[in-house]
């Protein structure tokens, strides 16, 4: 193994790829040995620590850990004690919007939804028109002009996960398919975190 420095950066190379392997290996290990130790120290810490109330879901969500993180939305201690220390609750909606990504990466229904009404109840909580509320007023096309106009793509797929857990439980069916079959104009492209529900849509 070569170790050349260019200013404070280290460029390694190795003469045998059974090295280079072994040793990102070894390296790999040791990332995932500090990462349970820090979700570790999260979980005990939570209620005492800043940094562990504030980062804690999200080191759960990139862990691959959602069960985990799904019992933790589901703590109400743990949201209280986030919407005090942020004094409102915009960090209680992130980490819903966790949970709720991570129900859509296992395509997992029963949480998408469950998750999905618990943020409308929270929002409800801003004095915001809920994304539910402006379905309810003004309909299908006026919500989605609302999302296109004021999300951007990312956001979007969030919102339409929300609208979409809305529409199914409360058997819009009609709406519902108009968003699924792309007859609305709402993405270029299909997300892989809507194609699931594509797929189970099918099958009912």
């Amino acid at each position: 193994m070569h170790i050349r420095k260019s200013g404070n950066t280290e460029f390694w190379s190795f003469q045998h790829e059974a090295l280079r392997e072994n040793f990102f290996r070894v390296l790999e290990e040791e990332v995932e040995t500090v990462r349970e130790k820090l979700l570790d120290f999260c979980s005990e810490n939570w209620k005492e620590n800043e940094y562990c109330l504030k980062h804690y879901p999200e080191h759960l969500y990139d862990a691959g850990r959602y069960d985990e993180l799904f019992e933790l939305v589901r703590n109400e201690e743990f949201l209280n004690t986030q919407r005090e220390l942020a004094g409102g609750t915009t960090l209680v909606l992130g980490t819903v919007e966790l949970a709720i990504n991570a129900a859509a990466n296992v395509e997992n229904l029963a949480r998408l939804f469950e998750f999905a009404f618990l943020y409308n109840r929270i929002y409800n909580e801003t004095g915001k028109m809920s994304l539910f509320d402006r379905y309810r007023i003004y309909g299908l096309e006026a919500t989605i002009n609302f999302i296109n106009k004021n999300q951007n793509h990312a956001k979007k797929i969030q919102t339409i996960l929300l609208l979409i857990s809305f529409l199914v439980l409360n058997k819009r069916d009609k709406d519902a398919k108009q968003i699924l079959q792309n007859k609305i104009d709402l993405f270029l492209e299909c997300d892989q975190k809507l194609k699931f529900i594509l797929k189970y849509w099918e099958l009912i």
